[in-house]
């Protein structure tokens, strides 16, 4: 598909063909595309203007320019009416009015039901699973319900991004149900985070994370997961009076 993709797409398989590159991380890709796109018709199609937009926000979603950003694009069918609509929800997540996301993901369920495109219908509903998957289980406490949509991310298997959020979450799920549930989570994650430079700062986390399982479940830390300053503690069963005013450690 990435050879496929690189050797130029038919204008109806072209969202399509955006959004599987963006899923997969093919972001060079995407600009080929795009690239491709304009040497074609002269100018910019408005698909190729939101993957454009997709790609300069992708780790800055729902800061005050994306918001911005978002408000230039006017849907000129469904599929991008749904597709600027996911957008927004991202904004509303990462901005924390969960109940206005859980309203807009209602929303546009409705809308993906209308896209003729099998992929696409498939790949939006992820985006939406992506989300709810993480106000299910840290914001509503609905831990269930988490766990069914992080397995059906999975089933999915649309992207390692959403995949690594499934078994983030449902590593969480099962912290305080199974030690042997949870720590098989984790690791399948950490082992994906590895191969990403670029996010150190979760695989740390992660780590830390599972020296907090192992603490909980008054097991040995290993000596690989004490990654920061807390975990050591944990890991010596030190006072943990430090951290109680810490910004990060006192939520």
């Amino acid at each position: 598909l990435r050879r496929y993709c690189l050797n130029g797409v038919k204008k109806k398989n072209y969202p399509a063909a955006l959004e599987y590159c963006y899923a997969k991380r093919l972001f060079t890709v995407v600009d080929s595309l795009i690239d491709e796109q304009i040497k074609r018709d002269g100018k910019f199609n408005i698909w190729s203007e939101i993957y454009k937009f997709i790609l300069e926000f992708r780790l800055s979603d729902g800061n005050y320019e994306y918001i911005e950003g978002l408000k230039r694009f006017r849907p000129i069918c469904h599929e991008t009416k749904t597709l600027l609509q996911i957008l927004e929800m991202y904004a509303s997540f990462y901005n924390g009015r969960y109940e206005l996301t859980l309203y807009q993901i209602e929303n546009i369920k409705g809308l993906i039901k209308d896209i003729s495109d099998p992929f696409l219908k498939l790949a939006y509903a992820a985006r939406l699973e992506e989300v709810s998957v993480n106000i299910y289980l840290k914001q509503d406490n609905n831990i269930y319900k988490a766990r069914e949509s992080a397995y059906s991310l999975l089933q999915k298997n649309l992207s390692v991004n959403l995949n690594m959020t499934a078994l983030y979450i449902l590593a969480l799920s099962y912290m305080n149900e199974s030690y042997s549930l949870s720590y098989e989570h984790y690791i399948k994650c950490i082992k994906s985070l590895e191969n990403f430079p670029d996010r150190e700062d979760e695989l740390i986390q992660n780590k830390e994370e599972i020296a907090i399982l192992q603490r909980y479940w008054n097991k040995g830390i290993s000596e690989e997961f004490q990654v920061t300053d807390f975990a050591k503690a944990l890991a010596k069963q030190a006072s943990l009076s430090s951290f109680y005013e810490h910004d990060y450690y006192k939520k």
